[in-house]
């Protein structure tokens, strides 16, 4: 189980970490970041991930957390 800094770390190093406009994590991010996201928490949390409804439809690190939180991926 992640905590939520250890998700926006894992989310940051996935964008390509912090930059001088800020954190990827404290962004709205697109399809492409999405994909690379969801990449980078399969590698991390194994394949419950590609069971988990809404990875598709997330925005924001709060929608994530939600979703993930919902799982039991985060604590």
């Amino acid at each position: 189980m992640l905590s939520s800094t250890d998700l926006k770390k894992l989310i940051d190093d996935a964008l390509g970490g912090e930059t001088p406009v800020g954190r990827p994590s404290d962004r709205d991010w697109d399809s492409l970041d999405q994909l690379e996201i969801t990449t980078h928490l399969h590698d991390e949390l194994g394949d419950r991930v590609n069971e988990i409804e809404g990875l598709n439809s997330f925005e924001t690190f709060d929608q994530l957390v939600s979703i993930l939180r919902a799982e039991g991926f985060v604590e």
